[in-house]
């Protein structure tokens, strides 16, 4: 076809082939156009010029022992060579590799015998592992990172309208204490810090603040607040402290106290170590409880509620007068409490205490603890104290059931949210007239002062 031997090329081989191929497709198309030629180059087959084949296309399988067999071919280009651009532009090169034609034949095993060994298998499986550990550690982490600083406000009393309970707690002589035991106090207020909160979260109340080892707490009703302090003066109790360096420092402190006094008994420091230690263990805390209306705000900065007011200045100053160990109600959150949890607690009627910065006293009660609730005592921190001889009441008394509805009454006046929130006068008038519509109908309750012949009377007057 072509005698010149320059003219053996590649490229010429490719252009005689593609004229072949598209004159023997013209020739066996009647008409033509693209689609025809398509359909005659499928109908036909196989393609032959020039002593060369192309086509058929063959597929087929067969089973065998080892597997399913296959067969591809096209039967066409043969003798396949690799050629270099040297060769391509040059016939005079010579060949690097010799003309091969490729096997189209392969088989795959049989079914089922791709499963994984079990060492891949065991890869897959600590692999999967891994990655899920390591997607919820990120998950976490991304989460935390979201929700760092921000305080669960679920348990914080809102509404301003209804009372609050604020509980207000101290450390005994801590300023003592820091003075005496520097290396101790750390752990020791890392410790009470730690009883605390979890007092608080298990009550469902409401960390304020801290002030120094002092807390600040909200409770959304007086029957939290009381469980509250009576479950962290137990967790004080039974707490490990893991020395008795304190309680020596306490010790120390009372008969100082006692000697500088002139001689005034000390109420713990001349107890045996056993009574003692059934008593008292570890940091003594004072606590003072309040009940009523707040000024409820919420912190921009630290993005919790605080509350200010009347309420929170009263449980501060009930707080101020009472001793470690010792949990003081004033007479708004006694009343604040349901009748049956008032019949149950284990109380000491205080009497009136004075109270810095109050024009009036205040009636004020004691929790007595459940453990030895009769022979723990503290001493007197206040000589403004109305009644010197406290009066203990457990459970109600012929008094008080005679007398329960009036006193309600009179908590419940002191505890209308309607009556003390801004509004006009006549509108409070007429909150605190139907509130306490039973008042006017109830017994009396006697005097504090009055005497068995003398009885007293009290006379609700509105103004």
């Amino acid at each position: 076809m072509l005698p010149d031997a320059a003219d053996h090329t590649p490229a010429h081989l490719e252009d005689m082939i593609s004229a072949g191929f598209v004159r023997q497709l013209a020739v066996a198309t009647d008409v033509i156009n693209s689609t025809n030629l398509v359909d005659t180059l499928y109908r036909k087959g196989t393609m032959s010029f020039y002593e060369m084949d192309f086509g058929k296309f063959e597929w087929s399988c067969s089973t065998t022992g080892e597997g399913v067999t296959c067969i591809h071919g096209n039967y066409g280009a043969r003798s396949i060579v690799v050629l270099s651009m040297e060769r391509v532009l040059d016939p005079k090169v010579p060949v690097t590799v010799e003309a091969t034609t490729p096997s189209m034949i392969y088989t795959t095993t049989r079914h089922g015998d791709n499963k994984l060994s079990p060492a891949s298998l065991a890869g897959v499986i600590v692999g999967s592992v891994m990655g899920g550990l390591l997607l919820i550690g990120l998950v976490l982490a991304f989460v935390f990172c979201c929700l760092v600083g921000v305080r669960n406000n679920d348990a914080a009393p809102k509404m301003v309208d209804e009372p609050v309970t604020i509980v207000f707690t101290d450390i005994e002589s801590s300023t003592a204490l820091w003075a005496a035991l520097p290396q101790l106090m750390p752990e020791a207020v890392a410790a009470h810090h730690r009883v605390i909160r979890l007092a608080i979260s298990k009550h469902k109340c409401y960390e304020v603040k801290t002030i120094g080892d002092s807390f600040m707490i909200a409770c959304k009703d007086a029957h939290s607040a009381v469980k509250l302090a009576a479950e962290i003066q137990t967790r004080l109790l039974e707490y490990d402290w893991k020395t008795s360096e304190i309680d020596e420092a306490y010790r120390g402190f009372e008969l100082q106290r006692a000697q500088e006094a002139g001689g005034e008994h000390p109420h713990s420091a001349q107890l045996s170590r056993d009574a003692y230690e059934v008593l008292w263990s570890g940091l003594r805390v004072r606590m003072g409880i309040h009940t009523g209306l707040s000024d409820i705000r919420l912190d921009e900065v630290t993005r919790g509620y605080d509350y200010y007011g009347d309420t929170s200045n009263m449980a501060a100053r009930t707080e101020a007068i009472t001793n470690g160990g010792q949990v003081v109600l004033t007479e708004a959150t006694w009343w604040a409490l349901p009748d049956a949890t008032r019949e149950q607690l284990d109380s000491t009627d205080l009497g009136a205490q004075r109270l810095r910065g109050v024009p009036h006293a205040v009636e004020m009660y004691q929790l007595n603890p459940l453990w030895a609730a009769s022979t723990r005592t503290c001493e007197r921190r206040s000589k403004r104290c109305c009644r010197t001889t406290p009066r203990r009441r457990r459970g109600p008394t012929p008094s008080t059931i005679r007398c329960r509805r009036t006193r309600t009454c009179r908590a419940r006046l002191l505890l209308c949210p309607s009556c003390w929130r801004a509004a006009s006068p006549p509108t409070r008038l007429r909150s605190a007239s139907v509130s306490c519509s039973l008042c006017w109908r109830s017994g009396v309750c006697p005097s504090r002062h009055a005497t068995a012949g003398s009885p007293r009377r009290t006379t609700a007057k509105a103004s």
